[in-house]
């Protein structure tokens, strides 16, 4: 699999960070990857690791939900615990100078599940296997570790 292109055009709500932005003094915002109804995904560097992350956002408009920051938060404590191959770990959580609270993820390369189906239209059973190694394949989501949707 090939790594993740980032978009060339990026909608309105993307402008939320530009490329060249640093975040926190940390983060550098490199492009944006995706957009989805409850925000969107932006690749980044750590400016002193030289590794990338993905930032993660939620948009404008469900920040007005009275629940949605709550949630976003949980979201980032909860997944945050949690150690498995399957689950993109969540690295970091802070918020923006503009106030727009965000998630650092893990990166991974790949393509995502959206693009193989576009062009595969359908996965047989053994295509979503992992054998990392093992003796005895198991089941591995595709939808975890190939994408990382906004939400």
């Amino acid at each position: 699999m090939s790594a993740r292109e980032p978009l060339a055009h990026a909608p309105a709500e993307r402008a939320l960070f530009s490329s060249g932005e640093i975040l926190r003094s940390t983060y550098r915002i490199l492009a944006p990857l995706e957009a989805g109804g409850m925000g969107s995904l932006f690749l980044a560097e750590h400016v002193r690791l030289g590794r990338r992350f993905v930032i993660k956002v939620i948009a404008h408009h469900a920040r007005s939900e009275p629940d949605a920051i709550g949630r976003f938060h949980r979201e980032a404590e909860v997944v945050s615990q949690l150690h498995h191959p399957n689950i993109v770990q969540v690295i970091d959580f802070d918020t923006s100078p503009a106030g727009d609270p965000y998630l650092v993820l893990e990166y991974l390369e790949g393509e995502s599940l959206s693009a193989r189906l576009d062009r595969e239209h359908r996965l047989k059973l053994e295509q979503g296997w992992a054998s990392r190694g093992r003796s005895r394949p198991r089941w591995r989501p595709l939808t975890i570790r190939a994408s990382c949707t906004a939400t």
